[in-house]
């Protein structure tokens, strides 16, 4: 009995986070232990009992993301007619960062003998690297720790994808508020009701902004459309497969929808 009581103030207390009732404080002392409470306390946005320090990602993302990281930071490069294989040279110098050229991007037209002639003042190395190689039909992809230099005409090719799983939170809570997602109404009672409408609006604004990347980040690139990527959502977890520079793209497209929807959001409260 003692349990069933927990389930069915847990439930209640989900239900009533979503439609911003407080939950009765007396009610969440005398029924729920703390640990029980901090998973469902509104406030806390529910966070698990664990924290990130008890947890690692995988030794692959954390040498990828130590690339990209190092990516961010500002560039001045001054080439004039510089062999590409002192511009490798030249970025392994600067970022400390593995870099390796392709095959394909050797047998497209870049070998390592091709003179670069290339200035840029204060831009992030993700896109002067991105504009730089562009120019020789080439890219680059970083995966397991290395920045791999590659043909353009094979970034969209399935075997140089990379995945990547983006937290969501932030914008479906957005969506919600900002579109007025109401769900459909469901013939459960109370309780479970409140609770399964979050869950489906969740589901709307997720499949809300699953469609919003397909459209606005490399339209013809999706498995829906003509190409091989694919996107997902998975509770509040977006999962991307796809070549480097949509995901940098997708990342950019959601941080500037964020910052959008919470002006939004601003504005119907004020």
């Amino acid at each position: 009995m003692r349990h069933t009581t927990y389930a069915a103030t847990i439930l209640l207390i989900i239900g009533s986070a979503s439609f911003g009732q407080e939950p009765n404080e007396d009610d969440k002392k005398t029924l729920l232990p703390p640990s029980v409470f901090r998973v469902v306390d509104a406030r806390s946005t529910r966070e698990s009992p664990d924290t990130d320090e008890d947890f690692e990602l995988s030794e692959n993302t954390r040498r990828n993301l130590a690339i990209e990281k190092k990516l961010e930071e500002s560039a001045s490069l001054n080439y004039d007619e510089t062999e590409f294989s002192e511009v490798m040279s030249d970025l392994v110098d600067k970022l400390s960062i593995d870099v390796v050229l392709d095959q394909t991007a050797r047998d497209d037209s870049l070998a390592e003998d091709e003179p670069i002639t290339f200035r840029v003042t204060d831009m992030p190395y993700c896109h002067a690297l991105r504009l730089l190689l562009r120019s020789h039909n080439a890219t680059y992809m970083v995966n397991s720790g290395v920045l791999r230099i590659i043909s353009l005409d094979v970034e969209s090719d399935p075997d140089y994808f990379r995945r990547k799983m983006l937290d969501c939170r932030n914008l479906i809570q957005l969506l919600i508020v900002a579109e007025d997602i109401v769900p459909r109404k469901s013939a459960e009672p109370i309780v479970r009701r409140q609770v399964f409408a979050e869950i489906n609006a969740q589901k709307l604004a997720s499949d809300m902004l699953v469609e919003m990347v397909k459209q606005n980040v490399a339209p013809n690139g999706w498995d829906t459309t003509d190409g091989e990527g694919r996107v997902k959502i998975y509770g509040m977890v977006m999962i991307v497969t796809q070549s480097d520079s949509v995901l940098q793209g997708i990342e950019d497209f959601l941080t500037d929808l964020e910052y959008v929807l919470r002006r939004v959001v601003r504005n119907k409260k004020s």
